[in-house]
């Protein structure tokens, strides 16, 4: 069976800025670059051989659909293989 590595998970939040803190002083994370987006911004973070990308949640009134962005607040991972896995927070 083929070894599952993780590359890339994005995190919806409150405070983007509040988990990279946890991230940066618990796992040795450090910030790699912020991406601003109007009121909004996502974090990207690097370490341990993985990228975390942290975002606040839509407002309610602003969610999309379903299949636009996946099931609201939920986490989700790609592997070196580019394959998604979803996982509810």
């Amino acid at each position: 069976m083929p070894e599952i590595r993780f590359h890339h998970i994005s995190l919806t939040c409150q405070d983007p800025i509040a988990v990279e803190r946890f991230y940066t002083k618990h796992f040795g994370f450090m910030r790699a670059r912020v991406v601003p987006l109007g009121d909004r911004q996502i974090v990207f973070l690097r370490g341990a051989g993985i990228r975390l990308s942290c975002s606040r949640r839509r407002r309610i009134g602003q969610s999309r659909r379903r299949s636009e962005m996946g099931i609201p607040g939920q986490a989700s991972a790609t592997s070196h293989s580019n394959s998604t896995i979803s996982m509810p927070s």
